[in-house]
């Protein structure tokens, strides 16, 4: 908790009330402080994550592992969302991640059709659809 509080005030967020006022509200509140817990755990996390820094959770699984708490495992997702393929996204909704590049599968090459006045967009390689 203290650690996203720092990573917060890094990326300029403001708040009323100072980190020393909740020192102790943190502490109490923050997993790794909660060690060990004495249960088993699996931790997943993300790596497209915008709130929470990857690293947090691996520094947590290995204090967990330290203080003798036994975690089954610890995966990082590496970014792959599977989309619906039949589904027609909307480009407003689901921008793309990697400009020009399919969302579900990286390739940059598509199909377009109009279709009541919508240009989609569709990737040849897996067929995730785009309104654009």
């Amino acid at each position: 908790m203290k650690k996203m509080w720092e990573i917060h005030e890094e990326k300029g967020g403001s708040s009323h009330v100072a980190a020393q006022e909740v020192s102790e509200r943190c502490r109490l509140a923050s997993p790794i402080e909660l060690l060990p817990l004495n249960v088993e755990q699996i931790l997943i996390h993300d790596e497209l994550d915008r709130h929470v820094p990857v690293d947090l959770s691996v520094k947590y699984h290995r204090r967990a592992i330290e203080q003798g708490d036994f975690t089954l495992s610890e995966e990082i997702l590496e970014g792959k969302k599977e989309y619906d393929t039949i589904i027609i996204y909307d480009y407003e909704d689901y921008p793309d991640i990697v400009s020009g590049r399919c969302d579900n599968c990286g390739k940059a090459q598509f199909e377009s059709s109009v279709k009541n006045y919508v240009y989609i967009r569709k990737c040849r390689e897996c067929g995730m659809k785009k309104s654009i």
